[in-house]
């Protein structure tokens, strides 16, 4: 684009080519020539132009020779061609030679193909009929069998609920055996007290032996120092957390027992002294516990008070029902 501007520019000049030239002629024996800017103007244009139409020859000197070079390209793929299609048409006939061949051998194949179909397929009637005759005995003998297995198969899966119904039983036996094992390891058991006539009061019982089991498993019902070995807790571990464990047991039974006797000798008239002793108890037991590590927990003793509390009631209201039945026999 910028190249047809200057050359668009240069035509537009050529009206100035002969004055310019003409004053360039009659100042050329001077040193200096002077020029107004409109002649210095198209002096400049003129230079251009001379230039432009050398660069033109040149695009024209180059226009010629790719052209040459496309002829003889040109020349060479026409001859490329022709032999290429010669070749062609020579493999094309190689091929329809070879086609027909093995058409031919197609054709032979196919004619032993039927003859031999045809031998064969009298054979395979023959051994058809032959088959089905034992596949039909097999059969009836297969049903007989599934119908024998079938009967016993039901007999098994009888045989087999009445046993499961049986090992689910006694697994709900051990499961019940193993929590009340666990409960006794820490003195939790049925209690030695006899208050429990009632539903309401042996549902509460029942909770607050639940909560006071839960606490012994999450530890919240002691309040323990782990054991340091010379002066490292990793040395002899396991020997220490066998060992922490039987003095946890041991401080648990100890104030379990302890309680379920105190608690058992609550009356009516005497639940304040009975709470003494199990406080004393409990304050006697933890001073011990500086020396052992283990500690019963403020939040496990006072599930023994509410322990206490529930068969005070119980003993008051028996006391009540004495007194009421007194009156009605005056």
């Amino acid at each position: 684009m910028a190249i047809l501007t200057s050359i668009k520019d240069a035509l537009n000049a050529k009206q100035y080519k002969t004055e310019i030239e003409n004053l360039i002629e009659a100042n050329k024996n001077l040193k200096y020539i002077k020029l107004t800017p409109s002649q210095m103007g198209m002096s400049q244009i003129l230079s251009r132009t001379k230039e432009l139409e050398i660069e033109l020859e040149g695009y024209n000197n180059l226009i010629e020779t790719k052209t040459k070079d496309i002829e003889e390209l040109k020349l060479e793929y026409n001859n490329q061609a022709k032999y290429q299609s010669k070749e062609f048409e020579e493999k094309l006939s190689e091929y329809d030679n070879l086609i027909e061949q093995k058409r031919k051998e197609l054709e032979d194949k196919s004619a032993e193909y039927d003859e031999f179909k045809e031998n064969k397929s009298k054979e395979y009637e023959d051994l058809i009929g032959l088959k089905s005759n034992e596949l039909n005995d097999k059969s009836n003998e297969f049903e007989t069998l599934i119908d024998t297995k079938t009967k016993s198969i039901d007999e098994l899966n009888v045989q087999y609920n009445n046993l499961k119904t049986s090992v689910d039983s006694l697994k709900t036996q051990v499961i019940n055996l193993d929590a009340e094992v666990l409960m006794q390891s820490f003195g939790i058991s049925k209690p030695k007290y006899n208050l429990l006539d009632t539903e309401k009061s042996s549902k509460m019982l029942e909770d607050i032996r639940e909560k006071q089991m839960g606490m012994i498993k999450s530890k919240e019902a002691i309040e323990f120092k782990q054991w340091v070995i010379n002066g490292n807790l990793k040395e002899d571990s396991q020997i220490v957390d066998d060992k922490s464990e039987d003095m946890v047991k041991l401080v648990l039974r100890i104030f379990n027992d302890e309680c379920d006797a105190i608690i058992d000798k609550v009356k009516y008239s005497n639940v304040e002294v009975i709470e003494n002793i199990i406080k004393k108890f409990f304050g006697d037991l933890n001073k011990l516990g500086n020396i052992t590590q283990v500690k019963i927990s403020p939040k496990f003793f006072n599930t023994k008070i509410e322990e206490l509390y529930l068969a005070y009631e119980y003993k008051l209201k028996k006391q009540e029902e004495k007194e009421e039945q007194r009156r009605m026999a005056e």
